[in-house]
């Protein structure tokens, strides 16, 4: 960036400061556009593979309300995303084999706490109907 006043002169400090300082808020502003498209590029990324991956998956938050599905636990599960997103995750599937899981000894919640990055294939499964 180039600034020159009219006049020619040079800038006083508090000029100086202020032109500093709009220089500054200017480069901070581009760096979070170039972040934000990166983001959004990444979360585009990430869309793909999830929407690609032939096995069911789906992520849930520290509170186990579901954040995504992608379509094969759509169909696995009979939900779709829209209508269970931010629902508790005991909504859409049973944990085999853990009695009471939803309250004590729930697969995602201890693989959370244990900063695991899933769970094995089949602690977990839609309710069966009925």
């Amino acid at each position: 960036m180039f600034v020159e006043r009219a006049d020619h002169q040079p800038f006083d400090a508090a000029s100086l400061n202020l032109l500093t300082l709009l220089t500054d808020h200017a480069a901070i502003a581009l760096e979070n556009a170039r972040l934000l498209s990166e983001t959004r590029s990444e979360k585009n990324r990430f869309d793909l593979i999830l929407r690609s991956i032939g096995d069911g998956l789906l992520t849930a938050d520290l509170g186990q309300r579901i954040v995504t599905m992608n379509p094969a636990a759509e169909r696995l599960t009979g939900w779709q995303i829209r209508e269970k997103k931010g629902k508790p995750c005991s909504e859409v599937l049973a944990c085999s084999g853990v009695p009471d899981s939803c309250q004590g000894a729930c697969p995602l919640t201890q693989a959370a706490r244990e900063r695991h990055i899933g769970i094995r294939p089949t602690a977990c499964h839609p309710p069966s109907a009925g």
